[in-house]
């Protein structure tokens, strides 16, 4: 059997439910992920992992590789992806490849009045939740003439969307460079301590160095 893991490529990232199939008997793994400098505990027998603004993005260009046609829903479901990754390609995660695999999709069908609909969603209650809070307990410091912002919090668990809630903050707030992390308990078999750590930069905040002026 065949078992495909998106957007994630270690253990700790994965409920019970995505660890039984990964660990099921003869299960052949395939890891696609778009997090750069990332390696995977997965033991996968087909390993991508390029730095794109969405896996959406690697998931596409695999497709268009392959020459498979997509219907309209799907063209639009991963339109969707690369949409809510890249903030419609204003984050400055976004790369020139977002921009071509949109362009194919948009080719193969989308549907842009669906784009519009979801792509303007408001926050869950969830995530207004832990943007107050983040609001509430932002700490900043001045480096190298750009203005640093950094949050730490603490979940019962992974916050979907979280890099929502980090735009969002970098919006509403002066700072240059934002850094927003979330401590919480992995729930498995073997449950340990896990934190996730998202950065966000507003465009032109650092010298011609980019991450290396702050560093």
């Amino acid at each position: 059997r065949r078992v495909g893991v998106v957007d994630a490529s270690r253990r700790d990232r994965l409920g019970a439910a995505g660890l039984a199939f990964v660990d099921a008997p003869g299960a052949r793994v395939t890891v696609v992920d778009h997090h750069a400098h990332m390696d995977t505990d997965l033991n996968p027998e087909s390993f991508r992992c390029e730095a794109t603004g969405s896996v959406s993005t690697i998931v596409t260009e695999m497709l268009m590789e392959r020459n498979i046609e997509l219907t309209d829903a799907e063209a639009t479901l991963m339109a969707l992806g690369i949409h809510a990754d890249t903030g419609s390609l204003t984050f400055d995660s976004a790369t020139h490849r977002d921009a071509q695999a949109l362009a194919w999709l948009m080719s193969n069908g989308v549907n842009q009045q669906v784009i519009n609909s979801y792509s303007h969603q408001s926050l869950s209650s969830e995530q207004q939740h832990y943007l107050m809070e983040a609001f509430r307990t932002l700490r900043q410091e001045e480096h190298n003439g750009a203005t640093i912002g950094y949050v730490a919090m603490a979940g019962d668990a992974y916050v979907a969307g979280l890099s929502r809630v980090a735009q969002q903050l970098l919006e509403l707030t002066g700072c240059d460079v934002l850094l927003l992390a979330l401590a919480y308990r992995q729930k498995a078999r073997r449950p340990r301590d896990t934190a996730v750590v998202i950065g966000r930069c507003r465009s032109g905040a650092v010298g011609a160095g980019g991450e290396a002026d702050l560093a």
